[in-house]
């Protein structure tokens, strides 16, 4: 009786751990082998660097950066981090196919900022290059 037990039950198991056609994921995070393992995507920013110009302290100002998903999987931006609070980005939080175009959108307060301002946006993907830097540029005149 134990015997049949243990083949009724592990039988199948043994049967999907060696059975040819894995039902796993891959790095893009797909199941069911639509997209080769292989394939990865890339993403390539129109600009890596914006310049805002001068504006004066207090001013609001939104910045776009356009990228492109050239690889051959789903991009999927995971975090956007900005270099301080008063940069607040906002993306879609949907995968981009292979050949799709889209932009993120980054919103600089002023208020409380004077001189050559340089900010930092860090990327967070699941591309080639995981982590791409944003910079974030201009002078903000003190306001008196």
């Amino acid at each position: 009786m134990k015997l049949k037990f243990v083949t009724l039950f592990f039988l199948p198991v043994l049967l999907q751990a060696t059975s040819c056609k894995s039902g796993g994921s891959d790095r893009t995070g797909n199941s069911g082998g639509v997209v080769s393992k292989d394939a990865i995507p890339v993403i390539q920013f129109d600009t890596t660097e914006n310049n805002f110009g001068t504006i004066s302290e207090g001013e609001q100002i939104i910045i776009w950066f356009d990228y492109t998903n050239t690889g051959e999987a789903p991009l999927i931006i995971n975090n956007i981090v900005a270099g301080c609070g008063c940069t607040v980005p906002r993306w879609k939080g949907e995968p981009l196919n292979p050949g799709g175009k889209e932009s993120i959108r980054v919103v600089f307060n002023s208020d409380g900022k004077s001189g050559v301002q340089n900010i930092p946006v860090k990327v967070y993907s699941n591309a080639s290059d995981d982590v791409t830097i944003l910079h974030i540029k201009g002078v903000v005149h003190r306001k008196y």
